[in-house]
């Protein structure tokens, strides 16, 4: 859902954002009624960690950017490099 800062955000159960999606292009916005029309570099997504652990909130953010990635045929990336399995393994340990 579109929110706080005009940037979309996964609600829990109480609607606290979770998890949230923030354009790469400037200003990182959106605006609804012309997000249709325009065309957007990436997504930054995030993660919230109030009362969640850290594990859960990476899988959630993983599970996110894997369905984003597939309903956009986009890609997934973290710093310019590709986001494999291997890579989300590393990540996951860290």
């Amino acid at each position: 859902m579109l929110g706080r800062f005009a940037i979309f955000h996964k609600p829990d159960d109480e609607q606290r954002a979770v998890l949230s999606a923030a354009s790469l292009s400037r200003p990182g916005t959106f605006d609804v009624e012309t997000m249709d029309s325009q065309h957007y570099g990436g997504l930054s997504l995030f993660a919230v960690l109030p009362d969640r652990s850290r594990a859960q909130a990476f899988d959630e953010l993983i599970v996110a950017a894997r369905n984003l990635n597939e309903r956009l045929c986009g890609s997934c990336r973290r710093a310019g490099e590709p986001v494999d399995s291997a890579r989300i393994a590393l990540l996951r340990e860290r």
